[in-house]
């Protein structure tokens, strides 16, 4: 979580870390920032464990609403 909220910072984008629930991040991104944040959470859950775990980021207006981002 500390990696991912560094990076938004480093880059300068408006998008936050608003909460984590299990093993989920919940971030509000704007709609301009949508590929720079996808790119930072791909990169920093990426080789965490020493198995491949799969990453899924969904995009929507409320949690309820989110979609699975091809």
């Amino acid at each position: 979580m500390r990696r991912v909220w560094d990076q938004l910072r480093a880059k300068n984008l408006e998008s936050k870390l608003l909460i984590t629930v299990h093993d989920e991040l919940i971030v509000e991104c704007p709609g301009h920032e949508i590929e720079a944040v996808a790119t930072i959470l791909n990169g920093m859950t990426s080789g965490i464990m020493p198995i491949e775990l799969p990453v899924e980021i969904k995009v929507g207006k409320s949690w309820g609403d989110m979609k699975v981002r091809p």
